[in-house]
C-alpha cells in the first residue's frame, strides 16, 4: 500500500486557490472524489506521493513545494502590456504555465544546460537592431534560405538558445496572450514563453519581441503585441519592443533594396500592395503585418496610407492539430530545452 504523506493543509489550500483551480479540478486530476480533496485540505486525510505529484502538476508547482510547512512566496507575474490598464486577467492555464516556467528557471540555476546569458547591450537609435542581429548570429542570407516559417521559427529559437535563453511553448487560447518573458533570476536563465496556439509567423515575431523586452527592460512582460496591430500605447516600452523586433526581422537596408518595396511605395491598388507584402513576407518568413509595419517605419508610405490598409491585413485561419514534438513543424513541448 502506498505511503500517505502528512501535508500542511494551508499549503494545499494556497496552492489550489493561487493556481485558480477548483476542488473539481483537483478531483479530476487525481481521480478522486471532491470530498477526498476537501479532506486533504482539512487535514482529515493524507494523499500518496503519486497523488501529490498530480496535484503539483495541476497547480504548476513542484511536489516539493506542496511538502513545505507553509506557503512560499511566489513572484508576481511580469508587467502586463496587453491593455493600457495593465490589469487583464490571467487564466488558470496561463498561470500554471507561468509557474512551470519559473520552476524550470530555478532548476536550471542548478543544472547548467544552456550557455551563460549573453544578452547584448544596445545603443540608442537604429543601431540597436544591427547589434541584436549580430548577437543572434543570423545573417540575412541565412534567413532568406529558410524553406518554411516553421524552419524560421526553429532557427530563431536556436539562436536565442545560444544567448542562454530558455524558450518554452504551450497552446493557450489566442485571445489570452501571444507570449511572455521572464528575466534571469537567482542564477536561472531568462525565459521566453510562446503561445503554441498562435499562427507560426506570429510566433516568429513574438520570439524577437520578447527578446526585445529582455534587452530593453529588466522585468520582462506579458504581451499581445499584434492583436490590435502596432499602436500608440500608454506604455512606450511595448512600442519600442515592436519597433526593435520588426527591424531585427526585416532589416531596413535590405528591405529598401527590394523591388517590391519600391513598387509598394507608389502602388495605388490595395490588392496589389497586399500581394507584394505577401511576397516579401514569404521572403523574410514573417507576416504581412510585420512587413507593412516596416514599410511604414522606413518611410516608404504615409501614416494615412499605413492606417488605411492595416485593417485589410488579416491572419490566415489557424488549423487545429494535435501538439507535436516535431521541431521542424514548429512545435516544442513545454519541457523541451534548447541545447546548443
Amino acid at each position: 500500500m502506498s505511503e500517505r504523506l502528512a501535508v500542511a493543509k494551508a499549503v494545499l489550500v494556497w496552492a489550489r486557490k493561487s493556481a485558480l483551480a477548483t476542488v473539481a479540478d483537483a478531483a479530476e486530476c487525481t481521480s478522486q472524489p471532491d470530498a477526498t480533496i476537501l479532506d486533504w485540505e482539512a487535514g482529515r486525510a493524507k494523499p500518496t506521493f503519486s497523488q501529490l505529484e498530480r496535484l503539483a502538476n495541476e497547480y504548476g508547482v513542484s511536489a516539493n513545494v506542496l511538502l513545505l510547512p507553509s506557503a512560499p512566496q511566489i513572484p508576481q507575474p511580469p508587467p502586463d502590456f496587453r491593455s493600457p490598464s495593465g490589469h487583464e486577467p490571467i487564466s488558470r492555464i496561463a498561470r500554471r504555465e507561468l509557474r512551470r516556467a519559473r520552476h524550470l528557471q530555478s532548476l536550471l540555476a542548478e543544472v547548467r544546460v544552456l550557455p551563460p546569458q549573453a544578452l547584448p547591450t544596445v545603443p540608442p537609435g537604429r543601431g540597436a537592431a544591427e547589434t541584436v542581429r549580430g548577437a543572434l548570429g543570423v545573417t540575412v542570407a541565412e534567413q532568406l534560405a529558410w524553406k518554411s516559417p516553421e524552419r524560421a521559427f526553429a532557427a530563431w529559437r536556436t539562436a536565442l538558445g545560444r544567448l542562454g535563453i530558455l524558450v518554452l511553448q504551450y497552446r493557450l487560447p489566442q485571445e489570452e496572450l501571444q507570449g511572455l518573458s521572464l528575466p534571469a533570476v537567482n542564477g536561472g536563465p531568462p525565459v521566453i514563453f510562446v503561445n503554441q496556439g498562435d499562427w507560426i509567423n506570429a510566433r516568429v515575431f513574438t520570439l524577437i519581441h520578447e527578446l526585445s523586452h529582455l534587452i530593453l527592460a529588466a522585468d520582462g512582460g506579458i504581451c499581445d503585441p499584434w492583436r490590435l496591430g502596432p499602436r500608440v500605447s500608454s506604455q512606450p516600452l511595448e512600442g519600442r519592443c515592436n519597433e526593435l523586433a520588426g527591424a531585427v526581422l526585416v532589416p531596413s537596408e535590405h528591405l529598401l533594396g527590394q523591388p517590391e518595396a519600391r513598387q509598394i511605395a507608389v502602388e495605388p491598388s490595395d490588392v496589389e500592395v497586399i500581394r507584394l507584402l505577401g511576397s516579401l513576407g514569404n521572403r523574410y518568413r514573417v507576416s504581412t503585418q510585420v512587413v507593412w509595419y516596416r514599410i511604414h517605419d522606413v518611410g516608404l508610405v504615409s501614416d494615412a496610407r499605413f492606417a488605411g490598409l492595416w485593417p485589410q491585413l488579416r491572419r490566415p485561419p489557424i488549423r487545429k492539430r494535435p501538439t507535436t514534438d516535431d521541431d521542424e513543424r514548429g512545435g516544442i513541448p513545454r519541457w523541451k530545452l534548447v541545447v546548443v
